[in-house]
């Protein structure tokens, strides 16, 4: 989308910021508009309106990189309007004439950059803002953004069926689930996880209700008959893993290792048996702590919705789950996200592996070590979750096209984990047959040189941003090329490898199923014939 600035309004602006730069306060040249910036500001043009990701082009923005967002948000019924204002403090990575914000719906009553009223207008889920002037290459600027309304879900391209993300008002309380574009449902923001930012957000509500957001809460300001909540998270964040959560909170409390804070929010009208899973919480982040390498975050909990959700988020430091959605399993996957997904995140969507497919396999692990009585058992029943999920991908071969299939699913089946489609990106190839190509690198290399390769990625990519290209350089420089060439074969090749002793176990139970549903058979015949003899 080009915005270009005409030549002569470009030629009078130049001159402008000449004369500005010449006289700061006191007679001073001013620091901000020194003879580069000027030459910069003469060759500003409009920012990207997407950042190019393979799966969602237009997610995103370019020309600039998010430092921090500002959030206060004020509403007087769950269900009702916001009264809302964003402040973002941003750096540009190139002279800007003009920038995109992503917004959805919400009506924008004003906006500031750096404290001068910005012109504006609305192009879909774009919000473009053109400043008051040009804003040069490097220079750290301020927008805020002043805005309301009731927000509406962003309708989600990854599934099959009809769901919206980001703010959800239901049964009197909110919850905010939005991977992958649904941030942009209450906040303006650049909506991809590559530009992770700071935040704070302050967050008014009528009382009795409570506000739960990522990060530590740092004040509770007590009005007659609102309260306003203050967290301030100490890590950068992706905008899909922002979360905000309203309710009148039951909570519990546990200590994570070296004292970490946890604490478990449940909406009051969740049932004790929904609720059970989240009493080993502190075992399960023990457990992928000494495994991966310290939780990377100051606080952990999680948060159990009354919405009947299709799944969890793992929203960071806090994942969210649907009301029926919190299995110890799951709450494991969730938590391991906190390593893979929330500190070390996406370059862009078509990299989900790195996320789901680590979340998946580090819940297995976690399996591994608990479900059982005794080693043997353990082991046992590790082999036959193995076996099963290997089985289950197997079997995709015969798979249904189902609605909502792109044309290539339909023709080909399930991309593999390494590259996958916009309707694939949570499916079970990215999930389980990633999980499995994990499994067989750490056959490959040996548990304790997996452990170390996993602890160094996490630790060497903190609050950052991978590729799965990233990921096999690190399994190289880790291990070796031939454990690198393996992993590529699990995650980029059309069919999944084969295993031979899991083969040869499916086929051996295949063999067993079809000799019990041939004696099931031949008895109904034969107990058809008994009764038609007698009835003779």
């Amino acid at each position: 989308m080009n915005r270009s600035i005409p030549s002569l309004a470009r030629c009078a602006l130049a001159f402008s910021l000449l004369v500005s730069a010449c006289s700061g306060p006191r007679g001073t040249i001013s620091a901000r508009m020194d003879a580069g910036a000027v030459a910069s500001a003469v060759e500003a043009k409009p920012g990207a309106a997407g950042l190019g990701d393979p799966l969602f082009p237009e997610a995103g923005n370019g020309g600039y990189d998010v430092q921090s967002y500002e959030l206060v948000i004020a509403l007087e019924k769950t269900d009702g309007p916001i009264d809302a204002s964003t402040t973002i403090r941003a750096k540009s990575t190139q002279a800007l004439s003009s920038f995109d914000l992503d917004l959805h719906a919400l009506e924008v009553h004003s906006i500031e950059v750096d404290g001068k009223a910005a012109k504006y207008t609305r192009e879909g889920d774009e919000l473009v803002v053109t400043p008051a002037k040009p804003i040069a290459s490097g220079a750290e600027f301020t927008t805020l953004v002043r805005y309301g309304g009731v927000p509406e879900g962003v309708l989600d391209p990854s599934f099959p069926i009809p769901i919206h993300l980001g703010w959800m008002a239901k049964n009197g309380e909110v919850y905010v689930v939005s991977e992958p574009t649904g941030a942009k449902s209450f906040f303006p923001c650049n909506d991809h996880p590559r530009d992770k930012a700071l935040y704070t957000f302050r967050i008014t509500v009528p009382k009795p209700l409570d506000v739960v957001a990522n990060g530590k809460l740092a004040e509770t300001i007590d009005g007659s008959e609102k309260r306003t909540f203050v967290y301030k998270p100490r890590d950068p964040i992706a905008t899909y893993l922002v979360t905000i959560a309203i309710a009148p909170f039951e909570t519990s409390d546990l200590a994570g290792p070296n004292g970490l804070p946890i604490r478990n929010y449940f909406s009051p009208q969740t049932k004790a048996n929904a609720r059970k899973g989240f009493e080993r919480t502190d075992a399960i982040v023990q457990f992928l702590s000494e495994t991966f390498g310290p939780y990377p975050f100051e606080v952990c909990g999680n948060i159990l919705s009354s919405i009947e959700l299709p799944g969890a988020l793992e929203t960071q430091t806090l994942p969210t789950y649907g009301a029926h959605a919190a299995s110890e399993d799951v709450i494991a996957h969730e938590l391991a996200h906190q390593w893979f997904g929330d500190s070390v995140s996406v370059e862009n969507w078509q990299d989900i592996w790195l996320n789901e497919g680590f979340a998946e396999y580090a819940s297995w692990m976690y399996s591994e070590a608990t479900h059982g009585k005794d080693a043997e058992e353990r082991k046992a029943k590790f082999e036959k979750l193995l076996r099963s999920n290997y089985g289950s991908i197997r079997s995709m071969g015969s798979r249904t096209p189902r609605e909502g299939d792109d044309a290539a699913r339909k023709e080909k089946g399930e991309p593999p984990p390494g590259s996958p489609s916009v309707k694939s990106l949570f499916g079970p190839n990215v999930y389980i047959r990633g999980a499995l190509a994990l499994h067989a690198l750490r056959t490959e290399v040996g548990d304790e040189s997996f452990l170390k390769l996993m602890r160094g990625w996490a630790a060497g990519r903190k609050n950052g941003n991978a590729s799965v290209a990233d990921f096999a350089n690190h399994v190289e420089k880790s291990t070796s090329k031939a454990a690198r060439a393996l992993l590529e074969h699990w995650i980029n090749d059309a069919e999944m490898p084969h295993v031979a002793a899991w083969d040869e176990a499916l086929a051996k139970d295949k063999a067993e199923r079809d000799a019990k549903k041939k004696a099931r058979e031949e008895k109904r015949k034969s107990d058809e014939g008994g009764e038609k003899k007698d009835g003779g």
